[in-house]
């Protein structure tokens, strides 16, 4: 892995401006990184994402 991120949107000249949601840590393994917007986290918890655990991310999944 190497990131995952939300697009946010374009700033003038086309560049994307987006959130690195998960990044990888020093093994190479998905870490939570910066939040999700509100709006696409709600999105997500419909599907089982926790924010707050996103939020809490010291290690909590291992």
């Amino acid at each position: 892995m190497t990131s995952v991120r939300q697009v946010v949107g374009t700033v003038e000249g086309g560049q994307v401006v987006s959130n690195e949601l998960w990044r990888p840590d020093a093994s190479g393994s998905g870490f939570p990184a910066a939040p999700p917007t509100p709006e696409f986290a709600a999105q997500l918890e419909v599907h089982g994402f926790d924010a707050t655990a996103h939020a809490a991310a010291q290690g909590w999944w291992r």
